[in-house]
């Protein structure tokens, strides 16, 4: 959860063992990441896992995700398992620059991580290739050769168990480039190298020079033209006519070459450099495309050889940004009859969301043991796994949009790792000496942790008791003894039993009074703000019947009168709601929505609409009672609906037998059945901002395939980011407060009596507060006014823990024995008034239990 900012850290630190917080890039777009309290320094990019089969029959393949993200908050190498846990955050592990090609290699005998790591340039790197083992070490790197410029990103092979190793480089040369317009001084133009290199010795085993093969007219790609292009006017700006991507050996020996800017592959003669085929679905090509083209491509790899055909993988982006060849990018299998002189497509591969994904740029294509493929989407912060038959059993994101946080190839590996030399990291936090403590522990890089063994005690010279075990359940496990100790460790333990490492000792951090002061008072602050008005606005959207009854409805205003007078106005829709951590009345979801042309200039700038919780409660009502009044511009051009979600509905689906139906899930539905509501009355809705809590890429992918032909934005803070949402959050709101105000006011005045002639004044200066559980005014009204049988009315949220704990404490409520179902069949309702039926041991006085009491305390 995003840390609120009139939330100390202090607190949140006691009760979160994950926070998700953003990185802001332009136009809004977020990147959601990570952070620990046992790594405070870690802040790896979230997974936002769409679609995940891990069935073991059809589902992904068995390991681990690999990936190098940059322009991201923590640029690195980085581990994470299927379901989305991250497994090695390597930010800090590598040195400085960007890494890239990350990925698991052979050598010397054993499984190591290769990787490249460089300085960024445009569209290529010079840097250095780096062989890490299995504590993540780094154990060897490797270097580009004869006086050749220092290595490329684009690609790094291990050959022959690391003896040898495939590097490229970017080199500029002088040359005349006057049949490019370039006459006003020497030009230059950049060179595609390719090198296999003793990996020990560094020195050059082979060497290939593009300008030696190709010419610089075969470059789909002119001078000053796209962004990697180079202007040809300087050795650093030189013109990138070729732009090698990816070199592959071949199991005879011959060297397979991919040069995005000639949207050509080169197959070349290990032996002498020549070319011995090239394959380009637009320029010189040995062959024929029979049913495919492609452009752009990154990651051409040999798949199988022989005599007479030899089968290749691709990724073909179909793009460079600038010019398209195709709709959408994808991986190509392509099976190559030397003989005949045909290529032939034998299998695509598309990104599983509507309309497919076109990547401007990087991506690669790995074929899978099983027949499946795992695909990086480059420019787009995405990857996905696809079984034999196509089907994506893997898709997921860690950034939003095309261009802001990228990767340029994806991998998928069986890794095993306890790491040598480190330990697990533990932090232990307690808010005072008499709390139980809140433990949180994390083993950057360990794969083989089982089980975490919690240890405890008050003085280091103590003996150390065993405080309980909790289970691996990602990059931090949290867990929570029974006392408070001053001083932890933590055991790692195999799924054997094994033990793998402890921890070192761990000081409980315990926070002094001032701290503890300052963080009461930001939340009298907060609970002033939650805290509904004497005077809140009875909207509409108010049921008082419903309410009361416990049950949850949904009110859709008229049309306003600007879009009903045409129907085919585009039209800005914005969601938000209210009330999702209180024990006490409803949450509710609401939307708003207006004219596009008129969305934040009625909204923000003549209204002066935002966040409901920076406007005062006074501000949101009257804003509220302006859009309900019809003289009024708001009115004319908004329509609203609300979704008043009962605490009764809430608690029963949480609650219930067959699977809790959980908030979120509940959160999801009343936000789509209240969007599809304004679509089923013909409003022409283009645009749709919706509020989020948790990951928002996740919320935003579900909505969109619920609502394809409508632009979706998610987002953290919306509320704050766009007026239409800012309204919503008003209503949402208002409403709440207005309906946690009508149950107020039904039970003051039942219960006016229990307190004399001034009864009712005296309940309502008491009152209930806010109904979070956080405010003194709520949890005293728990305690005071709990029913030893039935708790408390249709105003709780049964559900909650605050509710749970009261009702489960010692001696707190009643305790009922139900009859056990499949002992009722053929019971009747006078079966349980008589004892005929009974064995004398067990005739007891059925009637003095059921009557006899007050009717307040029977289970009916």
């Amino acid at each position: 959860m995003a840390v609120s900012k009139s939330r100390s850290l202090l607190r949140s630190a006691a009760y979160t063992a994950l926070a998700l917080s953003t990185a802001v890039l332009a136009d809004n777009y977020t990147l959601p990441y990570s952070t620990y309290f046992s790594r405070p320094d870690l802040q790896a990019p979230s997974l936002d896992i769409a679609i995940s089969d891990s069935s073991p029959t059809t589902g992904f393949t068995p390991g681990y995700i690999f990936i190098a993200p940059y322009q991201v908050t923590q640029n690195g190498p980085y581990i994470y398992d299927k379901f989305g846990n991250l497994i090695w955050d390597g930010s800090s592990a590598v040195g400085p620059g960007n890494a890239h090609d990350f990925k698991v290699c052979q050598y010397k005998g054993s499984d190591h991580l290769c990787l490249y790591i460089g300085n960024q340039q445009e569209g290529y790197a010079h840097g250095i290739a780096l062989i890490l083992d299995s504590n993540y070490r780094i154990v060897q790197s490797v270097q580009t050769g004869n006086n050749v410029p220092a290595s490329d990103m684009h690609d790094f092979q291990l050959l022959h168990d690391g003896q040898s190793a495939l590097l490229t480089a970017y080199q500029s040369v002088p040359a005349d480039l006057s049949n490019r317009n370039i006459t006003g001084g020497q030009g230059w133009i950049l060179e595609g190298v390719f090198q296999e290199v003793n990996v020990t010795d560094g020195s050059a085993i082979f060497e290939w020079m593009s300008l030696n093969h190709v010419d610089p007219s075969a470059s789909y790609v002119a001078p000053n033209t796209t962004d990697t292009s180079g202007n040809g006017l300087s050795a650093s700006t030189a013109w990138d006519y070729f732009h090698i991507n990816s070199v592959d050996k071949s199991p005879s020996g011959n060297y397979l070459v991919s040069a995005r800017h000639t949207s050509s592959i080169y197959y070349v003669n290990g032996t002498d450099r020549s070319t011995i085929w090239t394959l380009s679905a637009g320029g010189a090509s040995t062959f024929a495309c029979t049913n495919f083209n492609f452009s752009f491509q990154h990651d051409a790899r040999i798949s199988s050889e022989n005599d007479t055909t030899t089968v290749i993988s691709m990724f073909d982006n179909a793009s460079n940004g600038y010019n398209i060849s195709s709709s959408q990018s994808s991986s190509k299998i392509i099976a190559i009859d030397t003989n005949a002189k045909t290529a032939t497509l034998m299998d695509h591969t598309t990104a599983p969301v509507p309309n497919g994904l076109l990547s401007s740029s990087q991506g690669n294509s790995q074929l899978l043991s099983n027949g499946g493929v795992f695909l990086g989407w480059g420019s787009w912060a995405s990857f996905s796994e696809h079984s034999p038959n196509g089907t994506a059993v893997l898709f997921a994101d860690f950034g939003k949009g095309q261009g802001f946080a990228m990767n340029y190839r994806a991998f998928s590996y069986e890794w095993i790792s306890t790491p040598a030399n480190t330990k697990p990291d533990v932090y232990s936090y307690a808010k005072t000496t008499n709390d139980w403590n809140a433990l949180y522990v994390s083993w950057n890089g360990a794969t083989t942790v089982k089980t975490w063994r919690f240890y405890g005690a008050q003085n280091v010279g103590d003996t150390f008791e065993v405080l309980g075990n909790a289970t691996w359940a990602g990059f931090e496990t949290m867990f929570r003894p029974n006392a408070f100790y001053m001083w932890t460790f933590v055991e790692a333990l195999a799924s054997d039993g094994t033990s793998l490492r402890n921890s070192s000792l761990t000081l409980t951090f315990v926070p002094s009074s001032s701290l503890l002061m300052d963080e009461q008072m930001e939340d009298a602050a907060d609970i002033a703000q939650e805290t509904p008005p004497d005077d809140v606005f009875m909207a509409p959207s108010i049921d008082r019947a419903k309410i009361l009854a416990g049950r949850s409805y949904s009110h859709f205003t008229p049309i306003p009168s600007t879009i009903a007078a045409d129907m085919s106005t585009e039209c800005v829709l914005g969601v938000d709601e209210a009330g999702r951590g209180p024990v006490l009345g409803p949450m509710v979801y609401a939307l708003l929505y207006l004219p596009l042309p008129a969305h934040r200039f009625l909204l923000a700038t003549t209204h002066h609409f935002d966040d409901s919780k920076v406007l005062t409660p006074t501000v949101r009502s009257s804003l509220m009672r302006t859009l309900c009044t019809a003289s009024t511009d708001l009115h004319a051009a908004c329509g609203w609906a609300t979704a008043v979600m009962s605490a009764r509905d809430i608690a029963a689906g949480q609650l219930q037998a067959t699977g809790s139906y959980n908030l979120n899930a509940q959160a999801m539905d009343a936000t789509v059945a209240l969007i599809q509501g304004v679509l089923d009355r013909g409003v022409n809705v283009t645009e749709i901002y919706v509020d989020t809590v948790g990951p928002p890429l996740s919320y935003q992918r579900r909505l969109e395939r619920v609502f394809p032909a409508v632009r979706i934005t998610v987002a953290k803070k919306a509320d704050s980011l766009f007026p239409c949402v800012s309204a919503a959050s008003v209503c949402a709101k208002v409403t709440r407060d207005a309906a946690l105000e009508v149950c107020w006011e039904s039970y003051a005045t039942i219960h006016a009596s229990d307190h004399g002639s001034d009864g009712k004044s005296t309940i309502a200066a008491n009152g209930w507060g806010s109904g979070y559980p956080s405010d003194a005014r709520c949890s005293t009204w728990l305690k005071r006014n709990m029913d030893p049988v039935f708790g408390w009315g249709n105003e709780c949220r049964f559900s909650w823990s605050t509710a749970k704990e009261l009702l489960e404490a010692k001696n707190a409520a009643l305790k009922v024995e139900w009859p056990v179902e499949d002992e009722d069949d053929g019971l009747k309702v006078t079966d349980f008034f008589t004892t005929e039926a009974a064995e004398p041991e067990e005739q007891v006085d059925e009637l003095a239990g059921w009557y006899g009491r007050r009717v307040s305390e029977m289970v009916f």
